[in-house]
């Protein structure tokens, strides 16, 4: 997950947005932490992926989401957003899988609840407080912090793509007024909540707690691969 010292950079240097959002210091957590990063809407969230890709050089026809970011209107996500190289946020299908690694089960590590706690910051253990990244077990793929800790938005709107697993966008268009998809539960959440196939939803300009963050990228094919 994101933490809040990788997001405060991106922050600093957009000061437009500061003045938008008009937020006071510490909102998105302890100030230079490495807590996961809350309060997030979607909208900041494909801001900050822009910013990623802006600071790697990734050329701007190869961003993920429109250089201005509208959130009066809405934006309208590329239609090659798969192939794109830059920063972006997940679809649920990469989401699930990479949560689960391979397992059918409630969790990636099986059907026993018990193990919970071992592996996520949840109602449980938490304290109804956001938790530093990485200071539980991770999954098979080496990926901490997938259940509990922070929410995690998806590129994916609430409607349920038959073809979900082929990754197609049948939402492209960023409503204001609709909603996104957050993925792993948060810090909040009974154990329910806090699985491989739980979905959550929220109008992309929500940015409230738990609300965070988790990135990829599709990477280019080196020449010669």
């Amino acid at each position: 997950e994101v933490t809040v010292t990788q997001f405060l950079e991106f922050w600093k240097q957009r000061p437009k947005l500061r003045e938008y959002y008009n937020v006071p210091a510490g909102y998105f957590g302890p100030v230079d932490s490495q807590f996961a990063v809350e309060r997030v809407n979607w909208f900041l969230a494909a801001d900050f992926c822009n910013w990623l890709s802006e600071q790697e050089g990734i050329p701007k026809d190869q961003w993920c989401f429109p250089e201005d970011v509208d959130r009066v209107d809405g934006v309208t996500i590329p239609d090659d957003y798969f192939e794109r190289t830059g920063y972006r946020l997940l679809s649920e299908t990469e989401w699930e899988l990479a949560a689960r690694n391979g397992s059918l089960t409630a969790w990636h590590f099986g059907s026993d609840g018990r193990r919970l706690s071992d592996f996520a910051w949840w109602l449980e253990n938490a304290d109804e407080r956001i938790h530093p990244v990485g200071l539980l077990r991770p999954n098979g793929l080496g990926l901490f912090d997938i259940y509990g800790n922070a929410m995690e938005w998806m590129v994916s709107g609430r409607q349920l793509d038959e073809n979900l697993v082929d990754d197609i966008l049948v939402h492209r268009h960023v409503n204001p007024l609709g909603s996104r998809i957050l993925r792993g539960g948060g810090y909040s959440d009974f154990r329910g909540y806090v699985r491989s196939a739980y979905r959550e939803s929220y109008t992309p300009d929500a940015g409230g707690i738990e609300l965070g963050i988790r990135i990829g990228r599709t990477m280019p094919v080196s020449s010669g691969e």
